[in-house]
């Protein structure tokens, strides 16, 4: 599999696709983009593109891409944090607040939320399932990482009864 990393200007003129239609939304800050000057933020975004080659399999997972861009200085941290954001609003916006949404819009991955609560991140994606019911100690915690009151994490895991 050979992947290709490219700019939204790169993949807009090899997509004809309704990859394209998103892309030029996303890039004229539509629905609440990052790039929009009333966002008040920018990120650098990257599209990769995989194609399969006759005798060349391989693959390499997102983590380990994001790795290897921030390594080679191709993004910095803080526009992965930006994007989990975008992600959030972009894709969740109107449904009931998760977990993994406060999350997504704390800019966090899964293992730096792990990481803040002293953690492993096999928990939080326990959590976010809905496979395994935090302490009382670890809501706490993750109140704090999130800047949500105990309240909103107790509703986002579905673990407080409405009144």
């Amino acid at each position: 599999m050979k992947t290709t990393i490219q700019s939204p200007k790169e993949f807009l003129s090899n997509t004809a696709s309704s990859g394209l239609r998103f892309t030029t939304a996303f890039q004229h800050g539509e629905q609440g983009g990052l790039g929009t000057e009333s966002a008040g933020t920018s990120a650098s975004v990257f599209f990769v593109v995989a194609s399969v080659t006759k005798n060349q399999v391989s693959a390499k997972e997102p983590s380990d891409l994001i790795q290897d861009l921030l390594g080679k200085g191709l993004i910095q941290e803080s526009d992965i944090s930006k994007g989990r954001q975008w992600v959030a609003g972009a894709f969740f916006e109107g449904q009931p607040e998760s977990l993994k949404t406060l999350r997504l819009k704390a800019g966090f991955s899964q293992a730096q939320l792990a990481e803040r609560i002293s953690m492993s991140q096999p928990n939080i994606c326990e959590f976010e399932a809905g496979k395994r019911k935090p302490s009382t100690d670890t809501l706490i915690k993750l109140s704090d990482a999130l800047g949500v009151s105990v309240d909103v994490v107790l509703k986002s895991m579905n673990l407080m009864d409405e009144k």
